[in-house]
């Protein structure tokens, strides 16, 4: 019987099959990840899905902006006494309502 001499590997040999291994388990990685993802983005989608498939069972209103309110005005000092200028949203005290009836009343 003939028998073959036993053969070491050469270092060469030993760091391809190891670069082979690690890229084949980067692989596996790179996999795991992007089912991870994809399933991810099934869960996502399906609730925006949801959220812009809903209508409303009945249209709505056009829009209607909010009426501009009118200033009123004081006419006399009494209406600006205890507190009554609060009541009047341009002035800032009651010094400055008094000020106002007395300079724009005749």
């Amino acid at each position: 019987m003939s028998r073959t001499p036993f053969r070491r590997r050469s270092s060469e040999a030993r760091a391809a099959a190891a670069s082979g291994q690690t890229l084949a388990e980067y692989a596996v990685v790179i996999a795991a990840i992007a089912v991870a993802v994809m399933v991810a983005l099934l869960f996502l989608v399906a609730g925006i899905k949801g959220r812009f498939d809903s209508t409303p069972s009945s249209p709505q209103a056009p829009f209607v902006p909010p009426r501009t309110p009118t200033l009123s005005y004081p006419a006399t000092l009494e209406d600006c006494e205890e507190d009554g200028w609060r009541n009047y949203v341009q002035f800032d005290d009651e010094e400055e309502c008094k000020k106002y009836v007395e300079q724009h009343t005749p």
